[in-house]
């Protein structure tokens, strides 16, 4: 009989655990071979003496190291604490939270050390019964039960009241302790939830990285440090406490990390402490957080600065609320906290100010910057970075569907596909097809494959290299050959083309892949590093709200030249406009210059959620910009149609706001109509606009954007750009036209046509870029259109354009009205002529800027 045999490992380390990174793990594991061997009697008997005391070893030696000497403290402490001065759950409830983690001799122990400091007689005895049965049915409990997240706060809470009550009843059998003890025991129950969550988290926070937590786990952190100065209390020499040492260090570290905020509300929560446990001090709340408050406002002076705050704040109400007789153990636990802190080593001081909620709110506010317009220059840097993330992301998005599109349609084609193309074209009417095809099938077969493998591997072109079957047989067997031949190179030919197309798409989308990666890296770091403080933003914001403005956010940058661009983001008018009606003027009279709105982003509740002005998520905000000596305004009217009235058109238009008071004017025509003409401009559009807004210049744009029609497909795809840059600050222009009809610039009754003779975009690589420019005055109309429009209405191509007559008339109507009116024209020719196409126009007026 065959014997079959594996290993089976053992793990001689059941029950030490330790913690490391707030996971539960082993620290040592060994493997002993156990061979089972089916078909025979013979098992290995493993060595049960040796494993016994190694287990000992283990559980003896797990009090020995820096996590165990923590919980050991800790435990300590938390045995200590007496709750409104007759309730003892927090130590019963740490002693269930380290039984679970695998810390049972150093958190028992521990425990027992603070009963046996604050108690004695038949008090101590129950108190260290409760924990002894606790032990005991913890143990009992199986080990799949003990995982869920009620059995241990069942096993506490059960207990307690259970031994409470025996312990009671024949002491002191009186109503109040009967509910005294049921109220301590439902505390026990939820510290010990509290407490199986927060002990793992200090490595989490003092790790050499500190992780994002989330405002549940920073409140059970601050729960297990309030039980650490709770039980502190009563230990001292002379004058000092250990209570007031620690409250008064703690408090510093929270105002020298955190600033004026964290100081203040630590000082309030540690000034608590000692009514809940004792009797009620309500003057040290006021206390603790007005000396936090003076730290956490000297702290931009280093250490010393938040040291010399705190003991002014703590000799100052000292002297009101105590007077002199506590003013020796106040200078003293002070002057002792403040040396503590003062040799804390820095990590300490990272751990707390780098402490973040998983929503990425900062629980401490950083350097010395105590309001929300701080770090702007590195905000707005990555603002900007994050813009050209955004863009290298398209592209990469890009190329990554166009590859998968691809795939599918020209993956190598195999030996059938090209006997199947010969047979069609040689022996479709061939007299011998019956015989060669059908009777004689697997061998014509065959011998045909071998003739396209001696086309592939010889160089010559003589009959020679076809088979003597097929020379003997085929009738057209010159036609044959020369067939063979031509199809083997163009397969040759496509196939490596083809292999090196798809290997270029692979390079490039890797760089941008790359690019995107570094790019987000560098956001993330300035984000994280953010440092400059703008008292200018702050000032501005609060002058504003002064005004009766309802102002969110704001932000100001300086322009080359020396212009003060403003950046506001307000909650949503809905419609009202007030950034033009309200803010400007307002803005125009705090600054002592005119401002003018440039752009514009509105969105309210309905429209859901969009970004901010720093690139943020924001639902029912508005964000606009507004710049000074700007000249002119726009005035922008729209028309857009499908091709035969659908609602699918193939157009693209975009009008986008940039830096410096200036406005960029774009339409595209994507080649044919319907979905993928759409397709392709608004790919062409999206890519423009945000290369444009990221600060790139408009030729490198244009030239970024036709590089990427070239290699996005295989197939034929291009198409136009009509591109016009307005400066609002001087009225200059600058058009730039590839492959798109004539814009048309009206100026009273004169009609001058922009035209150009560039190629559109993904038809060639080195495309021409020629840029026209014009100074724009106030009442001057821009009029852009897409072919569709333009030859609606042309009956041959000599004819004169049909829009130099109509411009002149329209002059004075609306930009909206002048859009509607051309479309209509186009339409009503369109259908008379059958000439169905996508139209867009674009009306656009230049108006004196006023307030």
């Amino acid at each position: 009989m065959t014997k079959y045999s594996h290993t089976i490992v053992y793990n001689k380390t059941v029950g030490k655990l330790y913690t490391r990174g707030g996971l539960i793990l082993f620290e040592k594991t060994d493997a002993y071979p156990y061979s089972r061997e089916y078909g025979t009697k013979k098992t290995a008997t493993p060595k049960t003496k040796e494993m016994f005391s190694d287990y000992q070893w283990f559980r003896l030696n797990q009090l020995f190291n820096w996590n165990s000497l923590m919980v050991f403290i800790l435990g300590f402490f938390m045995g200590r604490v007496v709750l409104l001065g007759e309730l003892m759950p927090f130590g019963p409830a740490f002693v269930s939270a380290g039984l679970s983690l695998g810390f049972g001799p150093a958190v028992v122990l521990g425990a027992v050390a603070g009963l046996f400091s604050v108690l004695q007689g038949m008090e101590l005895v129950a108190r260290f019964v409760i924990i002894v049965c606790l032990v005991g049915v913890y143990y009992s409990v199986p080990k799949n039960l003990r995982a869920h997240p009620v059995v241990l706060p069942g096993v506490v809470g059960a207990v307690a009241l259970v031994v409470r009550t025996v312990y009671l009843s024949m002491s002191d059998p009186v109503p109040y302790n009967y509910v005294s003890s049921a109220f301590e025991a439902f505390i026990a129950a939820l510290l010990s939830f509290v407490y199986l969550r927060s002990l793992p988290l200090l490595t989490l926070v003092c790790g050499e990285r500190t992780k994002k937590l989330s405002a549940e786990r920073v409140f059970y952190l601050l729960l297990l440090l309030g039980g650490l100065i709770a039980g502190s209390a009563g230990i001292g020499y002379a004058n000092i406490t250990l209570q007031g040492l620690l409250s008064r260090l703690v408090v510093l570290i929270a105002a020298y990390a955190g600033g004026t905020g964290m100081g203040a509300a630590v000082g309030a929560l540690v000034g608590v402490l000692p009514g809940l446990v004792f009797t009620a001090m309500p003057a040290l709340v006021g206390a603790y957080s007005f000396a936090g408050l003076l730290a956490g406002f000297s702290r931009r002076f280093g250490k010393a600065g938040s040291i010399l705050g705190f003991v002014l704040g703590n000799i100052i109400l000292c002297v009101y609320m105590s007077g002199y007789d506590r003013l020796t153990g106040v200078l003293g636990e002070t002057g002792l906290a403040s040396l503590i802190f003062f040799l804390l080593p820095d990590r300490i001081m990272r751990c707390w100010s780098s402490l973040r909620t998983e929503n990425h709110m900062p629980l401490v506010d950083s350097g010395d910057k105590d309001c929300p317009q701080n770090n702007r220059f590195k905000e707005i840097l990555a603002y900007r970075i994050q813009g050209m993330a955004t863009v290298f992301q398209e592209l990469f998005k890009s190329y990554e569907q166009s590859a998968l599109a691809d795939l599918s349609t020209h993956e190598d084609r195999s030996p059938q596909d090209l006997v199947d193309e010969i047979v069609r074209r040689v022996c479709g009417d061939c007299p011998l097809h019956r015989i060669c095809w059908e009777k004689d099938f697997y061998r014509t077969y065959q011998y045909l494959l071998d003739m396209l493998a001696r086309a592939e591997a010889s160089d010559s072109r003589d009959l020679d290299n076809i088979p003597q079957f097929l020379r003997s047989r085929c009738t057209r067997i010159k036609e044959l050959w020369l067939t063979v031949l031509c199809l083997n190179e163009l397969y040759s030919a496509k196939k490596l083309w083809f292999g090196r197309m798809k290997k270029s798409r692979e390079i490039i989308s890797e760089q941008l892949k790359t690019v995107c990666h570094i790019t987000d890296k560098l956001v993330e770091e300035l984000q994280a590093s953010a440092g400059l403080f703008e008292h200018h933003d702050f000032d501005l914001l609060a002058s504003l709200k002064e005004k009766g403005l309802d102002i969110f956010d704001v932000y100001t940058t300086r322009q080359p030249g020396g212009h003060l661009e403003v950046v506001i983001n307000m909650p949503s008018c809905r419609g009202m406009i007030n950034c033009r009606y309200k803010v400007a003027p307002v803005l125009t009279e705090l600054l002592g210059q005119p401002y003018s709105v440039v752009g514009m982003n509105c969105f309210s509740h309905q429209k859901g959620t969009e970004r901010n002005i720093m690139g943020q998520e924001s639902a029912g905000y508005c964000n606009f910009r507004l710049y000074p000596s700007l000249l002119y305004r726009l005035e922008v009217g729209m028309a857009r149609s499908g091709k035969g009235g659908s609602d699918i058109c193939g157009d693209s238009y975009s009008v986008v706001y940039l830096n410096q008071g200036k406005v960029a004017l774009i339409l595209s025509d994507g080649m044919g109509s319907g979905v993928s003409a759409e397709l392709e401009s608004s790919m062409t559009i999206r890519l423009l606009e945000r290369l444009l807004k990221s600060g790139l210049e408009r030729e490198p744009a244009i030239r970024m954007v036709n590089s990427v029609m070239l290699m996005r497909s295989a197939e034929d795809s291009f198409a136009t750009i009509d591109l016009v840059i307005i400066d609002l600050c001087n009225g200059s222009s600058e058009f730039v036209k590839i492959g798109a009809p004539p814009g048309y610039l009206v100026r009273g009754k004169r009609v001058a046509p922009i035209t150009s003779s560039a190629l559109p975009i993904g038809i060639i690589d080195d495309i021409e870029i020629t840029t026209v420019a014009k100074t724009l005055v106030d009442g001057d109309m821009l009029v852009m259109v897409t072919d569709g429009v333009t030859d609606a209405c042309r009956t041959s191509d000599h004819e004169e354009d049909w829009l130099l007559k109509v411009l002149p008339e329209t002059r004075n109507l609306p930009p909206q009205e002048v859009a509607e009116f051309i479309m209509q024209l186009a339409q009503t020719c369109s259908e008379k002529d059958n000439k169905y196409d996508d139209m867009i126009v674009m009306a656009v007026r230049i108006e004196k800027e006023g307030i």
